[in-house]
């Protein structure tokens, strides 16, 4: 009777077992195995944590704080969009994302999206109030056009006024090695995301996969890697505000204002801007990037149209060049397109912002494809009507300030033209003084969290203080070789944290999950731009005397 009864009770269970799926037999055997302490249980398909792990309960990566929380129901048909869920959409595009540097940027973003969702379900309740079906879709995510934009938005910096004079001094053929670049850091930015997928959510930081991936050798060259980048844009940007508003001051004097009383003044009136810890008060600053980048490209568009009379004179005369006048010339051409596209470490805070993940690579992908279409058109646009005489601060060419003043007088299309371009200037100026303060945030966290360990108000600000001046130092010494700094930070930096690391890392995460092929690949892919890199870096550094 015994035996009946096992029987019974064995193929019962087995009938039960085997009536189960597939996904649900292999859920059933993974939560059966026990955890390891060195192997991060993720299941890269839906993106499923082992709880067992104590870091993965802490308050800001619990699931009750809306971050990535899942949506328990929802109903096919949503509101009526209203003024208040446009703003809502505005709002989230221009939201502060910050590379994920160290745990305090992290943690920043977090808590930047679970101010989002708070937002959002206050807005929602009130939208369902109104209306008897909701939608939880929406949330306070990102959907593909606001990703796309906030993308596009990072990628595009202040740089962009320096690529006209790129492509006057590599040639017209220097397009091509931009559209290679531009394909090469779409690929790095689908692996550095892969990369911090795999790690645990409150570890994907740039120093935890490198410390990760080759301990604290990978963790001390991503810390140079990033750090150097962010030191070197931050001159670049003080450079490009001494500039601009020296164009500015002069546009609307008869006598020229001297460059160190320019810089002198830009520096003391930005130095209160560092003393922000909390960036959130400076969420407008991605707006107004924005709108001057958007309002630049539309003023050098015009202003080519305004001067086809001398583009054709340029191109008659062969001032336009089509190939590079030697090597060197196309190094630091190649060395500015790679300065351009230095946001591969905000990349990550958007997957995780976006309500769509699972398409993040495709959109990858079309949004290098309009930044390589951008910066081909403004490049183009601001050096023809130049020819040689492009500057590599096109707003100086915009102004005819290359020109004599009989002849930038000379026609009403000219007056035009400087209008224009004083408002940009206003704008540019507006837009690089409230930039120092992020870039000079995300340059101290390195010292500020790993090195030093300040968590002082005083003390950060005076760290800040003291960087942001040595880096003004900096900038000024190497006022008149822009170019150099920005191409030999693109062979650098740009290279070695877009390029080199996350073919590196995901060699190193993926190592033991992927086939061979693939991992010589990522390693030739790294190797190849590591030398890469140093032959541009040796011919921009040989430029620099001159």
């Amino acid at each position: 009777m015994k035996d009946t009864k096992s029987q019974l009770t064995l193929f019962s269970f087995e009938s039960r077992y085997s009536m189960l799926t597939d996904e649900q037999y292999l859920l059933r055997n993974d939560h059966r195995k026990e955890p390891s302490d060195d192997e991060i249980q993720i299941d890269n398909e839906s993106d499923i944590i082992d709880p067992t792990f104590a870091d993965e309960l802490d308050h800001d990566f619990r699931r009750e704080t809306g971050i990535n929380a899942p949506r328990h129901f929802m109903f096919p048909e949503s509101p009526p969009h209203s003024h208040s869920s446009l703003c809502r959409g505005v709002r989230d595009i221009f939201r502060p994302i910050l590379p994920q540097i160290t745990s305090r940027s992290l943690a920043l973003n977090a808590k930047c999206q679970n101010i989002q969702h708070e937002a959002f379900m206050v807005d929602h309740r009130r939208d369902c109030a109104e209306s008897d079906s909701f939608n939880l879709d929406e949330g306070s995510t990102l959907n593909l056009w606001s990703a796309g934009f906030v993308v596009v938005n990072l990628y595009l910096g202040y740089g962009l006024l320096a690529v006209p004079w790129a492509v006057a001094e590599g040639g017209v053929l220097s397009l091509v090695p931009l559209a290679l670049i531009c394909a090469v850091m779409s690929w790095s930015g689908k692996l550095l995301v892969r990369c911090f997928n795999r790690m645990r959510p409150s570890k994907r930081t740039y120093s935890d996969i490198g410390y990760k991936s080759f301990g604290r050798i990978g963790a001390s060259l991503t810390a140079l890697a990033v750090g150097f980048g962010f030191a070197a844009t931050l001159c670049v940007d003080t450079i490009l505000l001494w500039r601009n508003s020296q164009y500015l001051v002069d546009s609307f004097s008869s006598d020229p204002v001297s460059t160190s009383w320019t810089s002198f003044i830009c520096t003391v009136l930005a130095l209160p801007t560092l003393w922000i810890l909390n960036l959130s008060e400076m969420s407008f600053v991605p707006f107004i990037g924005a709108v001057c980048k958007s309002f630049a490209i539309f003023v050098v568009a015009v202003c080519c149209v305004l001067n086809m009379d001398s583009v054709a004179d340029h191109v008659q005369r062969g001032d336009i060049r089509i190939y590079p006048k030697d090597a060197q010339s196309l190094s630091v051409s190649m060395g500015i397109f790679l300065f351009s596209f230095s946001g591969h470490s905000a990349l990550p805070a958007v997957y995780a912002a976006m309500r769509e993940p699972d398409r993040f690579e495709a959109l990858l992908d079309r949004c290098f494809v309009a930044l390589f279409v951008i910066h081909s058109v403004f490049a183009l646009s601001g050096s023809m009507p130049f020819g040689k005489d492009t500057d590599v601060v096109i707003t100086h060419n915009l102004l005819w300030r290359h020109l004599d003043g009989d002849d930038v007088d000379g026609g009403g299309k000219k007056g035009a033209q400087i209008f224009l371009v004083e408002i940009l200037l206003m704008f540019l100026c507006c837009g690089l003084y409230f930039e120092l303060s992020p870039i000079c945030s995300s340059l101290a966290e390195f010292p500020e969290v790993i090195v030093f360990g300040i968590t002082s108000p005083f003390l950060q600000r005076m760290l800040r203080t003291m960087m942001f001046l040595f880096c003004v130092a900096v900038s000024y010494l190497i006022l008149n070789h822009l170019p150099v700094l920005m191409a030999m930070t693109g062979s650098l930096c740009s290279i070695t944290a877009g390029i080199v690391c996350p073919a590196l890392f995901c060699w190193a995460v993926f190592r033991n999950h992927s086939t061979y092929f693939k991992r010589a690949t990522l390693l030739c892919a790294a190797s190849v731009a590591a030398l890469s890199g140093c032959f541009l870096l040796f011919n921009s550094i040989h430029l620099f005397p001159h």
